[in-house]
């Protein structure tokens, strides 16, 4: 399995991990993005919007107090971030850092 299929994998794990953490927040669309246009897609387009700008996803896990349930917190992990552009992960850094989460 290549690391790509197992970030796929990763986040749809997460999305579980979310709707069990019982902040009202059920990533639909996230598993839907991820489980048609795989996971490494599907965050490289999240991130397209820049570190200021954040999706709707992360406002839930925001609200809620779980960044540590984001794609930026995860992708941020090795082995994971090998994946991604040192601007990509820079995009993951600042949107987290924005918010108070501690990267």
């Amino acid at each position: 399995m290549t690391l790509r299929n197992q970030l796929t994998d990763r986040l749809l794990q997460l999305c579980v991990e979310i709707v069990n953490a019982n902040i009202n927040y059920n990533p639909t669309n996230f598993r839907v993005m991820v489980a048609n246009d795989d996971g490494y897609n599907t965050v490289v387009n999240l991130l397209r919007t820049g570190s200021h700008t954040t999706h709707y996803g992360f406002r839930k896990l925001l609200e809620g107090q779980r960044l540590d349930l984001s794609m930026e917190a995860e992708i941020l992990k090795e082995p994971w971030r090998t994946l991604f552009t040192p601007e990509q992960l820079s995009i993951a850094t600042i949107r987290l850092q924005l918010h108070g989460y501690n990267v």
